[in-house]
């Protein structure tokens, strides 16, 4: 549903993924995978993103 196209969207928007297991009358399990970067690279790319923000 929508939900997990916003998911999938928050993900790629943050240069992950998310992916789907299902079994047959068990259930789904979702897996959503984000690189991790340092605080000082996280802090670069906000100021990046923002430059041209008036």
């Amino acid at each position: 549903g929508l939900g997990l196209y916003l998911c999938r969207r928050l993900a790629e928007s943050m240069g992950g993924h998310i992916r789907v297991e299902s079994v047959y009358k068990k259930g789904s399990t979702f897996f959503l995978d984000i690189p991790r970067i340092s605080h000082e690279e996280a802090m670069e790319r906000l100021s990046e993103s923002t430059e041209n923000v008036p």
